[in-house]
């Protein structure tokens, strides 16, 4: 991030919410992100995606690398949610 002229508490801030393995504790870490008015949720799995789904319709949410998106993308659907930037690496 450096490289391209972001820094952590210059011109961006880091929020970062783990669950420490303990997947009950992610919908209430989505809601304190959302709570904080962050610009964008980054989830690491499906389950991260569900509780981001669950806690915001405006916040944009990133998946990371995940080796079976499918799941996340069925929530981010039935949710009503657009899922129309879609990127495949």
């Amino acid at each position: 991030m450096r490289e391209v002229g972001d820094a952590d508490g210059a011109n961006l801030r880091l929020e970062v919410a783990d669950a420490q393995g303990d997947l009950t504790r992610l919908p209430r870490l989505a809601r304190e992100l959302v709570g904080r008015e962050v610009d964008v949720i980054v989830a690491a799995n499906p389950a991260g995606v569900g509780a981001a789904v669950g806690a915001t319709r405006s916040v944009p949410i990133v998946m990371g690398t995940m080796s079976d998106p499918v799941p996340a993308l069925r929530t981010c659907q039935s949710s009503g949610r657009s899922s129309s930037s879609w990127t495949r690496t």
